[in-house]
């Protein structure tokens, strides 16, 4: 009996025993799992504030209106509210028109949808605000003609959001799927949102083919399972909302619940005064030490 039951176990420990390959595949899903360990223990969420009392002022980031006369369309990313953050990021846009003297927010809020409200807000607020707790970071921003041109788009759009009453944190629709969209459907916006983006690959109406950011091809099942290409420029691969991807023209990757290791592709230069004069500080700094 003793015999039976030792040759059984080591015939188990064999055929569970994985292959060099099958152990470079845990290894790395491993590494990936973790990842929402390491963003809460390294202090990158805060988890200790209640949303009514968390920070939401400007960041002093965005230049101010009086500072960029030329109009401007930015899309801004921050970690989300809560344990939420460890997993993935809110995105929102935001609008100055020509010589306007302040900025319109575009972005979807859960919440709203829950107390049967609308789940588009379209405000008049500082762009670069935190988002209870998070620092925001600009993802990408046009200027001038093809910013005039956007504006009125992108407000059109977001008003008839097909999707304004429904919201569902995974896969989607929610927050980044609204961006997606807006983007979408938006020429002069080429804007590839982040891996951490969770819900950008669900697609409206129930379709399953669309474009994918930035270009290229979407295949999407409900946002749970798809992938994208754009031979100029890169791929990515998702698996129940977890991104991965490869940006060859900017030599870049794209890692689930971490983001983007890598350069982005450049954007116009829109900055504060204050930046502005301490980049031409550095500079001439440089230049006198050279």
């Amino acid at each position: 009996m003793e015999i039976v039951v030792v040759g059984g176990w080591r015939r188990l420990r064999h055929w569970l025993k994985p292959s060099p390959a099958a152990r470079r595949v845990l290894i790395v899903a491993g590494i990936v799992l973790a990842q929402p360990a390491w963003i809460w223990a390294s202090g990158q969420v805060r988890t200790d504030v209640h949303w009514r009392t968390a920070p939401r002022h400007s960041m002093d980031i965005a230049p101010l209106p009086a500072e960029a006369p030329q109009a401007l369309v930015q899309v801004w990313q921050a970690r989300a509210y809560n344990w939420r953050g460890t997993l993935g990021v809110h995105t929102w846009i935001a609008l100055k028109p020509r010589n306007a003297d302040h900025y319109t927010t575009l972005q979807v809020i859960g919440w709203r949808v829950w107390s049967g409200r609308k789940a588009t807000r379209i405000a008049d607020e500082a762009p670069d605000r935190s988002w209870f707790g998070h620092t925001p970071e600009l993802i990408d921003q046009i200027c001038g003609p093809d910013a005039e041109q956007a504006i009125p788009h992108l407000l059109q759009l977001a008003q008839n959001y097909p999707e304004a009453h429904r919201y569902h944190i995974w896969p989607g629709p929610n927050s980044n799927t609204f961006i997606a969209y807006l983007i979408r459907h938006t020429p002069q916006l080429r804007t590839e949102l982040p891996a951490t983006a969770i819900g950008k690959d669900y697609l409206l109406g129930g379709s399953w083919r669309g474009e994918g950011l930035g270009g290229g091809e979407l295949y999407s099942l409900a946002g749970l399972l798809g992938a994208s290409v754009d031979w100029s420029r890169g791929a990515q691969l998702n698996l129940l909302g977890a991104t991965f991807g490869v940006d060859w023209r900017n030599g870049a990757i794209d890692l689930p619940f971490h983001g983007r290791i890598g350069a982005r592709a450049p954007h116009c230069q829109a900055r504060r005064a204050t930046q502005a004069a301490q980049v031409g500080m550095g500079n001439q700094m440089r230049s006198g030490q050279s």
